[in-house]
């Protein structure tokens, strides 16, 4: 037993990237997922120039983006703005990437996924990156893991748990993210703010795939 859900605040900054119809249904996948972990997102919109610095924060950015700015070739669904020292904030996901893969999954026919409608897999693809970087912001560095939602590429295997509701955190995964909770939650200064860009910081990507 995971004992109480540990609650932990996301400010969504959607910057006219996804429909709302798509947000509200990635968000509720990424909310199961998460509390497979015995983890309560608490999501909510940002406010234009508010940063919240006991929140997490999300941006989803329309088309595609790379390390050093906006790139159509950029292989990355998504980035979490890692830092050397203190606790990060900052993920970003890019929804041209996502739209892609939906494409991809049913131009190229793989498997199963190509018999579903984009409507159920471009909401489970975003997900799977929502929750695999926000998991990054609290697990830092060296938390990739072969297979599963923590996987350096979006698994179709990941996609399929999404959609039939089954998306889920490892064991090990959930317990060292609580743990992470529970240490930030017990620091002083709560979850410490970072601005979009800063010097030093470590981006821990999710690269875009269809296998």
């Amino acid at each position: 037993m995971l004992g109480a859900l540990l609650a932990v605040s996301v400010l969504v900054h959607n910057q006219d990237a996804v429909s709302p119809q798509v947000l509200e249904k990635s968000m509720q996948i990424a909310e199961k997922a998460f509390r497979s972990a015995g983890i309560r997102m608490q999501w909510r919109t940002a406010q234009p120039d508010v940063f919240d610095a006991d929140a997490l924060h999300l941006a989803l950015l329309p088309g595609m983006a790379g390390r050093r700015g906006f790139e159509s070739t950029s292989p990355d669904a998504g980035h979490a703005i890692l830092v050397q020292e203190g606790f990060a904030t900052m993920a970003r996901v890019f929804f041209g990437k996502v739209e892609e893969l939906s494409f991809d999954y049913h131009a190229r026919g793989y498997g199963t996924l190509a018999a579903i409608p984009l409507s159920a897999t471009q909401p489970a693809i975003l997900a799977v990156v929502v929750a695999h970087e926000l998991a990054h912001l609290l697990l830092g560095r060296n938390s990739h893991k072969p297979g599963g939602l923590m996987d350096r590429s979006i698994q179709s295997e990941s996609v399929l748990a999404a959609i039939t509701g089954k998306l889920a955190f490892d064991a090990g995964q959930a317990a060292d993210l609580r743990f992470e909770i529970m240490a930030r939650q017990l620091h002083s200064g709560g979850f410490e703010s970072l601005p979009l860009r800063t010097p030093g910081i470590l981006e821990c990507d999710l690269a875009g795939s269809s296998e």
